[in-house]
């Protein structure tokens, strides 16, 4: 899946328009507002068939995972980037765009490298937070 000829500013879009709005499970929760990142750099939605439209809870989002993968957010971080030859890179490495994993205790979460600086946005209770890369612990290159 490679990144089409504009992606900057398409996800710079999405990612104003996702910026200050509350998290709500199977809409706006860290896996959708990724995957809708990714699609605005590759035109094709990662979660559309396994996820979008699947839960609306936060035990709905646990039970689709653990049908997916067998596990958490991290397992399917693997496995949907395996299916899209995402090779997995240093987090020190990841470029803007790419897919990262924070350890954000009692959970991990999904984000995305920003657009200026060594820093990956976050799905927060009412925005997206900042985080700087280095707390990174995977990252996934877009390409």
């Amino acid at each position: 899946m490679a990144r089409l000829e504009g992606w900057e500013d398409r996800l710079n879009k999405a990612i104003k328009e996702r910026a200050d709005k509350p998290r709500v499970w199977g809409r706006t929760d860290c896996a959708l507002t990724v995957a809708s990142f990714v699609e605005a750099q590759t035109g094709r939605d990662p979660a559309a068939f396994y996820f979008r439209g699947k839960y609306m809870t936060e035990s709905g989002a646990a039970r689709r995972m653990k049908k997916f993968c067998r596990g958490g957010i991290a397992e399917v971080a693997e496995k949907i980037a395996a299916a899209h030859r995402w090779p997995e890179i240093e987090p020190a490495f990841a470029q803007r765009g790419d897919v990262v994993l924070h350890n954000s205790a009692p959970a991990m979460a999904l984000g995305v490298v920003s657009m200026n600086g060594p820093t990956a946005l976050f799905v927060g209770a009412d925005s997206l937070i900042p985080i700087p890369l280095s707390q990174c612990v995977r990252a996934w290159s877009l390409g």
